[in-house]
């Protein structure tokens, strides 16, 4: 990624612990992370949360576009 501070993200920063840290990676033509919901990116049982998802699309957008 070009050379950006994301010390702070929620999604991405490895720095923040109570953020998902999650490591996007460019594939090819995609970007890949990996994500686990626990219980606690919970909306109702066994459903994450649409603030989570729309988060990682967000960050994930953001990063295929730094790419």
């Amino acid at each position: 990624m070009k050379n950006l501070n994301h010390h702070h993200c929620f999604v991405c920063s490895e720095e923040n612990v109570k953020g998902l840290q999650v490591d996007f990676k460019p594939r090819g033509n995609k970007v890949v992370g990996i994500f686990t919901p626990t219980e606690d990116h919970q909306s109702y049982d066994g459903i994450t949360h649409g603030g989570v998802l729309s988060s990682l699309l967000d960050a994930a957008m953001n990063r295929a576009i730094l790419e």
